[in-house]
């Protein structure tokens, strides 16, 4: 027993990993090429930063006060810091497939958690985007797709059921070009944006936001954090605040939720 080797004999001193530097890599394919030009462009990013800020990097390993949290979708097209013009440390990210806030997805609630009861975080953003993949697909029907990406896009065909009304007299079809604008259909833009309030609406629903919401207001006279309701249009660039009315969307479902912070204006 213990922690000795075999026989009794002491463990082997433990051996220092080493890296190897990106000059020291021979690429021998263009798979390894392409993965050597990120080790490449993280040596150029680190040294920039290093130019500008020698103590960028100590005072990043102390730890991390964010004051946002983000929930985004996964596409590529949508990198959170870069969008909003933030460096590391200063926001806090979680992506999913669709930018879904959902009670059973446990990796989403406990970023949550961690955001606002941990790092208490002013702001929460939900970020979906125009020409959402997940969003489109829940307006297909597929009955080959894998069970689980149908139960995962089964909260985005509530939200359509929902605003069916609203929705159908909508046009989906897609503009050539975006030199007048957004490029995705008018009936798919709205329903990334219920579908976005929706998310914005089961945050507030939580029983950590609710309390974290409630304390804050008692201490300081305002609810935080603050959830935002945002939507990025890939073709223009442009992140666009939905500025929705919790109060009045929660007034109507008050016969239905119990939800602490929201009796008051």
């Amino acid at each position: 027993g213990g922690g000795g080797g075999a026989a009794g004999l002491p463990p082997p001193p433990m051996r220092r990993v080493q890296y190897a530097r990106v000059r020291d890599i021979k690429p021998t394919d263009d798979t390894a090429r392409a993965f050597q030009q990120l080790l490449a462009n993280n040596e150029r990013w680190r040294a920039a930063h290093v130019a500008s800020d020698a103590e960028y990097f100590a005072r990043n390993a102390l730890g991390q006060s964010p004051k946002y949290a983000w929930i985004g979708c996964v596409d590529s097209r949508v990198p959170a810091e870069r969008v909003v013009g933030l460096s590391p440390g200063d926001m806090l990210v979680h992506r999913n497939v669709g930018a879904l806030v959902k009670a059973d997805d446990l990796n989403a609630v406990s970023l949550i958690n961690f955001a606002v009861d941990v790092l208490k975080v002013d702001h929460v953003i939900v970020a979906g985007h125009y020409g959402c993949g997940a969003v489109k697909a829940a307006t297909e029907y597929q009955a080959s797709r894998d069970p689980l990406v149908e139960l995962w896009l089964s909260s985005i065909r509530d939200v359509h059921r929902m605003h069916h009304d609203e929705l159908a007299p909508l046009t989906d079809d897609d503009a050539k070009d975006c030199s007048q604008g957004s490029v995705y259909g008018e009936r798919h833009r709205r329903l990334v944006e219920l579908t976005v309030i929706e998310q914005c609406v089961n945050l507030y629903k939580m029983g950590t936001v609710q309390r974290c919401r409630q304390e804050s207001r008692d201490a300081t006279g305002v609810a935080k954090p603050k959830v935002w309701a945002c939507v990025y249009d890939p073709s223009t660039g442009e992140l666009n605040n939905l500025d929705f009315d919790v109060h009045s969307y929660w007034r109507k479902m008050s016969h239905i939720y119990r939800a602490a912070a929201f009796e008051k204006k």
